[in-house]
């Protein structure tokens, strides 16, 4: 079948491959977060979604109406994303949802698991941030929702979902277990589950391209899977160290990657408690959340930051600093 094509802000792509195109032009829509452009972006995103609303009969199942219905399913996922990226929770999930209302109507195992797998991320990204700001237990509702959806993906039929995207669902749900304060011990075990699948290439072409599971993955989940325990330990701290070491070890340099790892670096040193390391850490990880326009990372080295405000060392010029340095982070255009 020709491919067909549509144009996202000048941008052409083909449906075939609709995933990868919308995850590169996420990145470059959540760049602008700042600027104009993204508002425009969403503006025309929203026009497609009502387009192919518009366009869909629902009433038939031929491969041109059911491209359509992949195509909506993409376009609700990317503006999930960008709403991930400005920490607008609900909005995300509820974008999500009504992907995940389509991928399973048409039976898009793929795009299923895909996007069951994305809210359970949002929901853990939630409680990520609630768990450092208000504790962990105002955080458990959003870690239940999160195994929900993944426990939902880990039930799609075994022989149509990808090997991939079963090792990724493992993964996350061994690191959100440990939130909902499972055993150290256990929650490893589910995240070695996943290890199974490092290595293995995805089939399907409607699965965006930053969905690699390698050993550098592997590794950056066991170390967020130690510092996602809500009882701190020095001695988890460490071991996530060690899994960063081997992480960057394995490293393909993703700029995304690599701002989430030292986004971890900083909060192992929050939990050990050697706050001015922990501050180091935040300031250099900022400048790879400037760099990416990564508003959920910057929401998490904002969150480190209020608990280093809560420390003993909450006091000192460094933390002080810090805040202004986050303040003109999330406001550049009050500093210019």
């Amino acid at each position: 079948m020709r491919s067909s094509h549509s144009s996202i802000t000048g941008r052409t792509f083909s449906r075939a491959n609709f995933f990868v195109s919308l995850s590169c032009l996420s990145q470059e829509y959540c760049q602008g977060w700042h600027s104009r452009s993204l508002f425009q972006a969403t503006s025309d995103i929203q026009q497609r979604i009502d387009r192919l609303h518009h366009d869909i009969d629902y009433y038939r199942s031929n491969p041109a109406q059911k491209e359509k219905r992949a195509l909506l399913c993409g376009y609700y996922t990317i503006f999930s994303d960008i709403a991930l990226n400005h920490t607008n929770f609900a909005r995300a999930i509820a974008l999500l949802s009504h992907a995940i209302e389509i991928a399973e109507q048409e039976q898009f195992y793929d795009l299923w698991c895909y996007t069951l797998r994305l809210r359970g991320w949002v929901y853990r990204s939630r409680g990520e941030i609630t768990a450092l700001i208000q504790g962990n237990a105002a955080a458990q509702p959003d870690f239940q929702q999160a195994l929900l959806n993944y426990q939902q993906a880990q039930q799609l039929d075994a022989k149509k979902v990808p090997d991939v995207y079963r090792g990724l669902v493992a993964l996350a749900s061994g690191s959100t277990s440990a939130a909902a304060g499972l055993k150290i011990d256990e929650a490893l075990n589910i995240v070695d589950v996943g290890s199974k699948q490092v290595g293995k290439q995805l089939a399907s072409s409607r699965i965006p391209i930053s969905a690699i599971l390698d050993e550098e993955r592997y590794h950056l989940d066991r170390a967020y899977t130690y510092l996602s325990y809500p009882i701190w330990s020095a001695h988890h701290a460490k071991m996530a160290r060690v899994e960063l070491n081997k992480a960057n070890e394995k490293a393909i340099h993703s700029l995304s990657r690599d701002t989430f790892s030292a986004t971890l670096l900083a909060k192992s040193y929050l939990i050990e408690g050697r706050y001015g390391l922990a501050t180091y850490h935040v300031r250099e990880a900022m400048q790879m959340v400037q760099a990416t326009a990564s508003g959920m990372n910057l929401a998490r080295l904002t969150a480190i930051y209020r608990a280093l405000r809560n420390s003993e060392y909450g006091e000192s010029d460094d933390v002080a600093t810090l805040g202004v340095d986050l303040l003109k982070a999330q406001q550049p255009t009050l500093f210019k």
